[in-house]
């Protein structure tokens, strides 16, 4: 898993980046194929709890294009927001959750149904909690 530890923001990366008590991550734009799942972050915490908002954004034009946004904890899907571009704006999905020490965080998107590539990113933003 990618890790990086600095005094700053390094920019896209599918990483946790601690600046402080707080740690960051942003995957930048990615396009996901016409089928399938995309991983948009993966990353190890370390010996704290992230105490953590999660966002996940689509962009572009999409027609009939559904898909789902997952957070899985250690390979357990613990949230998922499904999206139906028929009805819905396109507006962020956002969760909060506590991460506890030692996990595996994954944030993805999953293709439902359509056939349109789509651009999708994802960034959390966490305070660090000690236990």
């Amino acid at each position: 898993m990618t890790e990086k530890n600095s005094s700053g923001f390094l920019g896209p990366s599918k990483g946790l980046t601690y600046v402080g008590n707080h740690a960051y991550a942003f995957s930048g734009l990615v396009r996901q194929s016409s089928t399938g799942t995309e991983d948009l972050l993966v990353f190890d915490t370390g010996s704290e709890y992230l105490i953590s908002n999660i966002q996940v954004a689509f962009g572009g034009v999409r027609i009939n294009d559904d898909f789902q946004a997952n957070i899985i904890l250690n390979d357990i899907t613990v949230a998922e927001e499904t999206y139906n571009n028929n009805f819905e704006s396109g507006s962020p999905q956002y969760f909060k959750m506590i991460i506890p020490p030692f996990t595996t965080v994954k944030v993805q998107v999953e293709k439902q149904t359509g056939t349109a590539a789509l651009d999708s990113f994802a960034f959390i933003r966490a305070k660090i909690g000690k236990p």
